[in-house]
Formats: C-alpha cells, sequence, structure tokens
C-alpha cells in the first residue's frame, strides 16, 4: 500500500507544531512530548523492529529533516 501525507494532514501538523512550539517554560518538554507521541506511533506500525533499530531509523529521519 502506498499510503503519502496529505496536504490537509501537513497543514494541520503544522498547525498543531505551531501551538507546541510557541516559545513558554514549557515549550521543551512540549517539543520533547511531540517526539514522543511521534515514535510512539512508529513503535506500534513498526512492530517487528528492535529499539536500536526504530532508534536508529528515527534519528536518520530527523538529521534528514534538518538539511
Amino acid at each position: 500500500m502506498n499510503f503519502q501525507i496529505t496536504k490537509l494532514q501537513i497543514r494541520i501538523l503544522k498547525w498543531i507544531a505551531e501551538k507546541i512550539v510557541i516559545q513558554s517554560h514549557h515549550h521543551q518538554n512540549n517539543i520533547i512530548e511531540y517526539y514522543k507521541i511521534l515514535a510512539d506511533a512508529a513503535r506500534e506500525e513498526f512492530r517487528e523492529d528492535n529499539d536500536a533499530s526504530l532508534n536508529s531509523f528515527l534519528t536518520e529521519c530527523f538529521k534528514k529533516s534538518l538539511k
């Protein structure tokens, strides 16, 4: 199956991210929680991968996102 993120989903995620990263005493914790939610969703989807493999994959994706 080919599940690619839609333009609507991107807009919704951007809206959520804008709310999460608003500068405050909590922005670091909010961003960490956002990453945790993504990692948890990946763990649920890729159950066959061990933690080391999944963490490596997520780290690689994160590094690519910074370019």
